[in-house]
Parts: structure tokens; C-alpha cells; sequence
């Protein structure tokens, strides 16, 4: 991404990671808001849904396998053809579950609030750079607000 710049006559306080921050507007996420509409720049956190990939492991492990080897051993159970492939589906979902349990990752957010919206500007997995990019920007603002 490339980054913004800004117009001549406005002196740039803040730049990093597609944000930019003037002596009169902040952009970020591609939209220009004037200094005077910004309230405050945060990191917020958001951790990965595990609960559904939990509930279908567990689900496919103690009802789809138990259901499967007990139709397998019926009298009347028709071509083994039939099993094999619902066992390679039951395989498919299960595996699939654990890998996404396994590649789940924290995610963290740079949020730009303002009076009438609440937007999500720049994401990343590292804490730390989100947190430093959210004090930048914090600090470019507060600066920006004294010499007004």
C-alpha cells in the first residue's frame, strides 16, 4: 500500500502504514477526516472464533465416527464403498477443524473514532506495532490540537 501524501500547506506530524497525519486531517483506510472529527485513535483486540471449529470436532468425533463404525457393522449395511467415503468426509472435517484450531490467530486492530462512526483502519497479528502505530498516531493528533 502505498502512502498517502499530503497537499502542500499542510506539514505532515505522523506517517506509517497508510496512516497520515497533517496539522488539519488524518487518513488512513483510504478516507480523509478533518483533525476536528477525530476523537480518538485506539487497539483494540479480537480473538479468533474457536468455539465453532471445537463444537464440530467434537461433534464429528463423538456422534459421526461412533454412528458411521456402528451402521459399518449392521447385517443389512449395504457396499463398504458407502463407509469408506463417509469416513473420508468425517477424516476431511475433522482434520479440517483441528488445522483451523491450530492456525487461529489473535488479531489487533487500529480503530479510528470519530462522532459518527467507529472504523477498523489497519490490522495486523503483531500487538506491539499496532499499539506503537495507535500512540503515533495519539500523539500527531494531541500536537496537532495545541497548535489549533
Amino acid at each position: 500500500m502505498s502512502e498517502p501524501m499530503p497537499p502542500s500547506g499542510e506539514n505532515t506530524l505522523f506517517q506509517a502504514d497508510g496512516v497520515l497525519v497533517t496539522t488539519q486531517r488524518l487518513v488512513a483506510g483510504g478516507r480523509a477526516w478533518p483533525l476536528g472529527e477525530v476523537l480518538r485513535v485506539e487497539a483494540i483486540h479480537r480473538a479468533p472464533r474457536v468455539i465453532p471449529l471445537l463444537v464440530l470436532l467434537g461433534v464429528s468425533m463423538v456422534l459421526g465416527l461412533p454412528a458411521i463404525m456402528t451402521a459399518m457393522v449392521a447385517s443389512d449395511a449395504p457396499g463398504q464403498g458407502v463407509y469408506g467415503a463417509a469416513l473420508g468426509c468425517l477424516g476431511v472435517v475433522a482434520f479440517g477443524s483441528i488445522a483451523g484450531l491450530l492456525l487461529a490467530q489473535d488479531q489487533y486492530w487500529l480503530v479510528l473514532r470519530t462522532r459518527r462512526s467507529e472504523l477498523r483502519v489497519f490490522q495486523s497479528q503483531d500487538h506491539q506495532h499496532i499499539s506503537r502505530l495507535a500512540q503515533g498516531v495519539t500523539e500527531a493528533l494531541q500536537a496537532a490540537r495545541l497548535r489549533s
